[in-house]
């Protein structure tokens, strides 16, 4: 849907809510789709001073980088309709179950 509002002149300027077909907490989204590409993985939750000591000890960028992307979410809630968006650019169809088994389907195939 981002790259269709790109290519869409009326989407341009615009702030576009996006939003899938079912609301999940990242928790659950990040479940479900381990349960069904990644079976077996175990899901761990550390609280977000452990991160960052974990992330600053350890020396890990990566993480340094993502923790104030999902300290933010943990506390936002979205409060924009997604009609304007849905109107412009087509109402999103995939669900989270269905996407992550095609992730599974494209890992086993190697495409």
């Amino acid at each position: 849907m981002v790259a269709k509002a790109y290519a869409t002149p009326e989407a341009e300027y615009k702030n576009l809510f996006i939003l899938g077909t079912e609301s999940y907490t990242l928790r659950q989204a990040l479940e479900t789709y381990c349960a069904i590409v990644h079976p077996g993985i175990k899901i761990i939750t550390l609280s977000f001073w452990a991160a960052s000591l974990f992330a600053i000890l350890g020396r890990r960028e990566e993480l340094i980088t993502a923790l104030p992307f999902f300290r933010y979410f943990e506390h936002v809630q979205i409060k924009g309709s997604p009609a304007e968006a849905n109107a412009l650019l087509g109402a999103p169809r995939i669900t989270l179950e269905k996407w992550s088994r095609q992730q599974a389907s494209h890992a086993r195939t190697g495409r």
